[in-house]
């Protein structure tokens, strides 16, 4: 098992002309993932830690990256019925 730890925190500064600061952002991301894991499993986690930092919709994309992936991969490996040309 592997664990790891994403931190991220934001100490936003008053923005000009503005009259209030930005409330500090603060999030610690644990995930721990199994020996046998994909990158594919890896990648979409990190996708969701940004996705909770502000960077939204690259959960998503990711998603729908690796799914569009898996997909052609699995069409590639059962497409050959074993017959040579």
């Amino acid at each position: 098992m592997h664990n790891y730890r994403l931190y991220y925190e934001d100490d936003s500064e008053p923005i000009e002309g503005i009259d209030r600061y930005y409330p500090s952002k603060e999030i610690s991301y644990n995930v721990s993932f199994p020996e046998d894991t994909t990158w594919h499993s890896v990648i979409q986690e990190f996708a969701r830690f940004l996705d909770a930092t502000g960077y939204v919709g690259v959960a998503d994309a990711v998603d729908g990256l690796v799914n569009e992936r898996q997909l052609k991969e699995y069409y590639e490996n059962t497409s050959n019925t074993g017959l040579s040309d």
